[in-house]
């Protein structure tokens, strides 16, 4: 799934990554980061019907991992 910052955030990643379908989610980044320093990732998803209307709120595929799971099989 492809996913990054959001845009009136600073501190996320300036371009999209790949993000794991299932992730491990922290739910008190104070813990892990004893400075509460953390930055937000957002999964992306189709927001419009440009990619035909099964595609609308549906997430956006990472093109890297999509790539590599077609190639493997």
């Amino acid at each position: 799934i492809a996913g990054g910052g959001e845009h009136l955030h600073r501190g996320a990643a300036s371009e999209y990554i790949c993000l794991p379908k299932d992730p491990n989610l922290i739910t008190n980044s104070k813990t892990q980061n004893p400075h509460g320093e953390a930055s937000y990732l957002y999964g992306a998803e189709y927001e419009d019907n440009v990619f035909g209307p099964k595609r609308m709120q549906n997430d956006v595929p990472c093109a890297i991992c999509y790539t590599i799971i077609n190639l493997l099989f």
